[in-house]
């Protein structure tokens, strides 16, 4: 099995490299997966395919993301900005890892990262 076309410009995304000059080492490391296992190219895959659903998810709920209370039949819960999608972010930031790790390449920025590093959940 080999890498498609566009699996170079997804791994480049979710790393977190920058569109110039970061490229030509991760197609050197593609590459040299390719040529070693197979197996590691389908696992590399499904990682990238996972990381589109999460990116996907987080998309359809950011619209959501500010609404700051949810009411149920006894408590209320308040959320700061962004805390409502931390979940998925977390998700995505495990894939990412694995990514990571299956590549060999270090994860130059955290695309997962949260807007407010100060998120707190209170309860009234």
């Amino acid at each position: 099995m080999s890498f498609l076309p566009t699996d170079l410009d997804r791994i480049r995304r979710f790393l977190g490299y920058p569109v110039i000059g970061s490229t030509q080492f991760i197609q050197d490391r593609m590459d040299a997966i390719a040529g070693e296992s197979p197996d590691a190219v389908a696992r590399i895959q499904e990682y990238l395919r996972e990381l589109e659903k999460v990116n996907d998810q987080i998309n359809k709920a950011r619209p959501y993301a500010a609404q700051s209370f949810v009411s149920g039949a006894a408590t209320t819960a308040q959320f700061y900005r962004g805390d409502r999608m931390a979940i998925l972010r977390e998700e995505g930031r495990r894939y990412v890892q694995e990514l990571s790790n299956a590549l060999g390449l270090a994860i130059a920025q955290d695309i997962f990262k949260s807007p407010s590093s100060t998120s707190q959940i209170r309860r009234s």
